[in-house]
């Protein structure tokens, strides 16, 4: 069972999301550009877990595989949670441009974090991970505040998801404490705090971290807005403002006469 651990935990993320890239049309570049990006970061970030957080067996030996599945997967979970949970979609707004340099330079922070404070101070590398995802993402809601709302509550659906999946697989799934005993680096160490039986503290405020980056950095990268999905669809005369109501970002259009509004004028 410890052995396909890590195998399964990539497929309980990496099922639904391809669900919801068949289901939800209107999410599916979303989705698939964050998996594709999920796929590829996962391998690049575990190497520095694998040093000091945990170390989860792998099906070939080797945890590229498993890596890459649970990269892809939790990656596009923290983008479409949000969406689905509150019927919210992705929509084009012209005054919005894109931050493709910003979001490679938030990877480059990262790569230059673990190597100067993990591996050079000693810290460890969750907090170090934990860390640059909150200053990502406070850095993006800063410039982009219609992105607020979903940054917190895509935190908040990933911290239950691992508050619950932890629970229920740690506790009752598994056989503990043997199961982190055996992958959890930081077990019975000053770090390693569990609560709720088994459910380690990191992996919760982790997801949590994840979440408040992942569910808006598609968005931000792109220049999309997240707006209610049946206004989306509701046509030009009845359709909601596109972008933040209190950002007063130009190109907003009033809903009656579908011209520019005085408040996005320049």
């Amino acid at each position: 069972m410890t052995r396909y651990l890590y195998f399964y935990l990539g497929l309980i993320f990496l099922v639904p999301t391809i669900v919801v890239a068949i289901w939800r049309r209107d999410l599916r570049r979303g989705v698939v550009t964050i998996a594709i990006f999920g796929a590829v970061w996962g391998p690049i970030s575990e190497f520095w877990f694998f040093r000091d957080y945990w170390h989860p067996q792998s099906v070939l030996g080797s945890p590229l595989l498993e890596d890459a599945i649970y990269g892809a997967g939790i990656s596009a979970t923290a983008s479409w949670i949000y969406k689905v949970v509150a019927r919210r979609t992705d929509v084009a707004a012209g005054a919005q441009q894109t931050k493709y340099r910003a979001a490679c330079a938030i990877a480059v922070l990262y790569v230059a974090a673990m190597v100067v404070l993990e591996m050079g101070l000693g810290i460890n590398s969750i907090l170090v991970a934990i860390g640059v995802y909150l200053v990502a993402s406070t850095y993006i809601v800063s410039h982009r505040r219609d992105l607020f709302v979903p940054s917190v509550c895509s935190a908040i659906l990933m911290g239950i998801i691992a508050l619950v999946g932890y629970g229920l697989g740690l506790n009752f799934l598994v056989h503990e404490p043997s199961t982190l005993a055996q992958i959890w680096l930081l077990y019975k160490k000053p770090l390693g705090i569990t609560f709720l039986g088994y459910v380690p503290l990191t992996e919760v405020v982790w997801y949590a971290a994840w979440g408040s980056l992942l569910g808006i950095l598609y968005e931000f990268a792109s220049g999309m807005c997240i707006q209610p999905l049946n206004a989306s669809r509701s046509g030009p005369d009845n359709s909601l403002l596109i972008s933040g109501d209190s950002a007063g970002m130009p190109g907003q259009r009033s809903r009656s006469t579908g011209r520019p509004s005085a408040r996005g004028s320049p």
